[in-house]
């Protein structure tokens, strides 16, 4: 079945500008709805723009820089008026000047009030913190160096409260970034990984570049898939050559970590230590048996195993399994999916 427009009944046409075609491929569903309503309308106002389609200010402010950015659409404002709009005094001034009264505070003392840095900031703040800031202004020149595109808006705040709020100096954040990237939490440019890490280091105590170097390291372990196999084996020691070639295997059955501890827990059941060449055979065993999650495998071993002398019955509880001993004890995994847009509206705390 084709579809067409229906002209008809479309009471009318609006253009949309050709340049728009590239982009759109980059562009948030929000900046491309905002897109549609000013070529409909040609309300270009941001906060009436923002009341007709039910958005914040914050999100058709960064929707109308997206296009400008692209050369979509261009400013009709003058000389003049952005040289009154600069004379403004804003609180972000007041912060930049908070912030030099500061400098030389210690990175883990809150330097500006939680007010201030805590609630929303708009284009404008933002732009002029960053402005007035070498520090932010070399964290951005990176940050597009690991992240091609400019910064979201959304990031521009985030980074801004790590650093300011949290203090967390700029290469640190750097190396949060180079890592989230490196392991897939940077999607979409979300920057909600490196907002829950900045927040653990901060309750942690984590200040100096050692330190940051160090915790990014230990998560870098964990993160491999060796990484992993040693923290659910609780083994506190190098793996051989011909056990990394056995687990390297392992991969390709894209197994949770609960049937590995699983495998784990059989093979020290029946053999009293972690051989490697015995957990092998199981786990490739259900993997040939077609068993691809823990309720098929404690089944298979409940339903089989028992019909074989010799084996006894493991039962698989996950309220009882042990946590890998290297595993961070804050929930990583979770943090990817935290709405941070939502709460960079006034909910983060």
């Amino acid at each position: 079945m084709g579809y067409y427009f229906d002209w008809e009944n479309a009471g009318g046409a609006a253009a949309i500008p050709l340049s728009a075609k590239d982009p759109l491929k980059n562009a948030r569903p929000k900046s491309v709805k905002w897109l549609l309503y000013t070529a409909l309308t040609g309300d270009f106002g941001l906060e009436s723009s923002a009341e007709a389609l039910g958005l914040d200010v914050d999100d058709t402010e960064e929707a109308l820089q997206f296009w400008r950015d692209r050369g979509v659409i261009k400013s009709s404002e003058s000389a003049s008026d952005r040289e009154v709009q600069r004379s403004e005094t804003t609180s972000s001034e007041r912060q930049i000047e908070n912030y030099k009264k500061t400098t030389s505070a210690e990175p883990h003392v809150l330097r500006l009030s939680s007010y201030d840095l805590l609630r929303p900031l708009d284009k404008r703040e933002v732009t002029e913190t960053i402005e007035n800031s070498p520090a932010l202004i070399f964290l951005f020149n990176e940050l597009q160096r690991i992240v091609p595109g400019a910064p979201t808006l959304t990031e521009q705040r985030v980074y801004i409260l790590i650093h300011e709020y949290y203090g967390i100096d700029v290469s640190n954040i750097i190396m949060m970034v180079d890592f989230a990237v490196s392991i897939g939490k940077y999607q979409n440019r979300s920057p909600a990984y490196i907002d829950y890490l900045a927040k653990e280091w901060h309750k942690r105590g984590i200040i100096t570049h050692k330190q940051a170097i160090d915790d990014i390291l230990r998560l870098r372990e964990y993160y491999t898939f060796e990484g992993r196999i040693a923290a659910i084996f609780s083994v506190g020691r190098q793996f051989s050559a011909k056990e990394r070639e056995i687990i390297s295997e392992w991969q390709k059955y894209g197994y949770y970590d609960d049937i590995y501890h699983f495998a784990y827990e059989i093979t020290i059941e029946h053999t009293g230590a972690v051989k490697l060449p015995y957990l092998d055979k199981i786990l490739a065993n259900w993997y040939a048996k077609g068993l691809r999650n823990i309720e098929e495998i404690t089944a298979y071993n409940e339903k089989y195993l028992t019909e074989h002398s010799g084996y006894k019955v493991i039962k698989y509880d996950k309220n009882e399994s042990k946590k890998p001993k290297s595993k961070p004890s804050f929930n990583l995994e979770n943090a990817a999916n935290e709405d941070l847009e939502a709460a960079m509206r006034g909910e983060l705390g």
